[in-house]
């Protein structure tokens, strides 16, 4: 399996999701869900209820699924500090 490439980071301002890498090839499906689910952390200020309403999961799904991106939430407030998505 290739390396995995860096998307592009998802900012308010420019909410695009690049569902092809810079060779235009699909990006897998767990790169394309980190980078939702970072935004919609963004999105909704880390109210992390309302991040799972809005992406129809529950919160403990969305936990589990943080844990299994690698990502938690002192990521996703680095990321915001950051100006990412």
């Amino acid at each position: 399996m290739p390396a995995a490439r860096e998307a592009a980071p998802l900012t308010m301002s420019s909410p695009s999701l690049a569902l092809t890498d810079s060779h235009g090839n699909v990006r897998p499906l767990e790169d394309i869900e980190r980078d939702v689910i970072r935004f919609a952390i963004a999105h909704y200020d880390q109210q992390m209820s309302e991040v799972a309403r809005r992406l129809k999961i529950g919160r403990s799904t969305l936990y589990r699924k943080l844990e299994g991106l690698g990502l938690d939430n002192t990521d996703a407030k680095a990321n915001e500090t950051a100006g990412v998505g």
